[in-house]
Formats: structure tokens, sequence, C-alpha cells
């Protein structure tokens, strides 16, 4: 199981000076200085703050970088946003409205037009890391 020292390590090795190396870094810094149990629901203003980047695009790389398969240190989470409380949303579902366009409302079954704008992403840290608070 890797830590978050192993992990900079591969940020350095990986992302050598580079913007997105360095909003990975800050971000692993972020995660280094929280509480475990502060770092369940991570929304992207969090990590936009946290990360330093000085655009969008290097967020959304180095998120990708930190979720992906050589790091694993963070894992992406969707909700529901359209009622009166969040409803859990499962990455497949999420994959299958993509390719068909469509979405229905994990609770009702109801189509949910335009549903990416009642989607919110939000990130954990994984829990294979293991030096945390």
């Amino acid at each position: 199981m890797p830590n978050i020292q192993d992990i900079k390590k591969l940020i350095s090795n990986d992302l050598n000076n580079s913007s997105i190396g360095e909003a990975c870094l800050n971000i692993c810094g972020f995660i280094e200085k929280t509480k475990r149990n502060q770092l369940q629901h991570i929304d992207y203003s969090t990590l936009l703050k946290e990360s330093c980047s000085p655009t969008d695009d290097v967020l959304f790389q180095a998120i990708q970088y930190l979720s992906g398969s050589r790091t694993h240190l963070l894992e992406a989470n969707y909700e529901l946003f359209i009622d009166e409380y969040p409803v859990q949303v499962e990455k497949s579902d999420i994959i299958e409205a993509e390719n068909s366009g469509l979405f229905a409302h994990p609770e009702t079954g109801i189509l949910i037009p335009n549903y990416e704008s009642f989607i919110e992403i939000y990130f954990n840290v994984s829990n294979t890391i293991v030096d945390l608070k």
C-alpha cells in the first residue's frame, strides 16, 4: 500500500517541475495536513483553492493524474442534486448516461433531461493510502 511520500515521489518523477506536478504536490500537501475524516467529501472548489492551479485545465489534469491508475490517491464520486437532498449516483450510471444521453433518477427511475446540470462530482482520498492522520 502506498503512502503519501511514495505518491509525491511519483509526481516528482512523472511531472517534473510542471504546473500539473506543482498542483498535484499542493493537493498532496493539503491531504497531509487534513484529518482523514475531513477528506471524505472534497469538492472541486476545494481542490482548485488548495492546488493553486493557474487554470482549470491544469487542475483537471492534476485530478486525472491523482485519480488514475498510477497513484490511486483520489476517488471520484457523484451526487444528484434535484430534490431536497442529494442522492448518491453510481459511476456506472454516469457512464451509461454519457453513452446514451439518458439519465434516470436512481430512486424514482424518472428520466431527467439536462441531467448534467444536476450532477456534482466530489472526491475522497482512497483507503489504500496508509499514512494519513
